[in-house]
């Protein structure tokens, strides 16, 4: 018989600074192509041109696209509330795990699924 360790309640892990550089800047741009597309500052290069040519050109694909993100990142946090519920983590942690994963999504959430995985194991 396997004993069980208990996670500590106060654990948080904040996401790889690549996954919160990459998906804030993405988030940017697509808020920007959305909401101010000629506001996109182009000493960002052809990427620049593209957000702003995309957000005037297909502006339904870019008001999709943002409540797409909004649903989604809505569906994993509370998804999170749940997992954090699991792990017994106290209400300050959870909500630190909620914002993160409000915020950055998948990145935050599978970290925090692996947690999860390694309790289960332990």
């Amino acid at each position: 018989m396997a004993i069980v360790k208990a996670l500590d309640p106060n654990t948080f892990h904040l996401s790889k600074p690549f996954w919160i550089v990459t998906l804030s800047s993405g988030l940017c741009c697509l808020l920007m192509a959305t909401y101010a597309p000629m506001s996109v500052p182009q000493f960002l290069g052809p990427l620049g041109r593209f957000v702003t040519e995309f957000g005037l050109k297909f502006p339904n694909v870019c008001s999709y696209l943002v409540m797409f993100v909004v649903i989604a990142h809505g569906l994993e946090a509370l998804y999170t509330i749940k997992v954090c519920s699991d792990l017994k983590l106290n209400m300050v942690t959870t909500c630190k795990w909620t914002l993160q994963t409000m915020l950055w999504g998948f990145a935050s959430l599978m970290q925090l699924v692996k947690l999860r995985s390694h309790e289960k194991k332990d």
